[in-house]
């Protein structure tokens, strides 16, 4: 009985289906509050980080005017993406979990690199090992992220591909 009934399905129709509920699946509906949150504090913070460096009195460290720089870019950079997503007011797919997860990867890489730069020339042992542990579980969890955005992203690029005419 359950023969029949498959086979007197559309599989176009049954496909379409299935893309549909991917789709829905893994479309992730961020609200825009929360990208206006992701907006408000990292724009804040980088203008806040962008007075402080401002205003300092005397001249900074290098290391200390790279660190408010990668702080600075970081903040600004998540920014953007926030404003993205605000303008096109539409669901964030998985592309733009791709983008976030490699944002996550590089600012975290870059942010353990120069603490461990920093650590080591000043000879800290402890501080470097609580550095480098730190920032590789950030870039351990953004990894993780990235690849289930790729294999997510993966599948539907899949599908995408099955249900298009030739």
């Amino acid at each position: 009985m359950n023969e029949t009934i498959a086979t007197t399905l559309d599989p176009a129709a049954a496909s379409l289906a299935n893309a549909r509920s991917l789709v829905a699946q893994h479309a992730s509906p961020v609200p825009p509050t929360r990208l206006t949150a992701l907006l408000v504090t990292s724009a804040g913070g980088g203008l806040f980080l962008a007075s402080v460096w401002a205003t300092e009195p005397e001249a900074l460290p290098i290391r200390t005017q790279v660190a408010f720089a990668l702080c600075l870019v970081i903040a600004f950079s998540w920014s953007a993406f926030a404003a993205h997503g605000l303008v096109r007011r539409r669901r964030l797919l998985v592309h733009q979990r791709v983008v976030a997860a490699t944002m996550g990867i590089i600012f975290s890489a870059a942010f353990t690199a120069l603490g461990l730069a920093v650590t080591l020339t000043q000879g800290r042992a402890g501080q470097s090992i609580l550095v480098g542990a730190t920032g590789a579980t950030f870039v351990a969890i953004a990894c993780l992220a990235l690849l289930r955005a790729r294999n997510v992203r993966r599948d539907l690029l899949s599908v995408r591909s099955t249900l298009q005419p030739r």
